[in-house]
């Protein structure tokens, strides 16, 4: 049975695009004025959007 890719944590797709999201922690959240940091990662593919390391 093949497997199925499944997206890590910190990325996420909206329509066909992958996007870097990672939760402030609460005690700096104030000072940046913002909970979240989200980044498009301009690719709609899982491969670019989270690279394997090459041993």
């Amino acid at each position: 049975m093949p497997q199925i890719a499944r997206s890590p944590n910190h990325l996420y797709r909206k329509g066909s695009i992958y996007y870097f999201r990672h939760v402030i922690p609460q005690d700096i959240r104030d000072s940046l004025g913002r909970s979240e940091i989200r980044i498009s990662l301009q690719t709609g593919y899982l491969d670019e959007a989270d690279p394997k390391p090459e041993y």
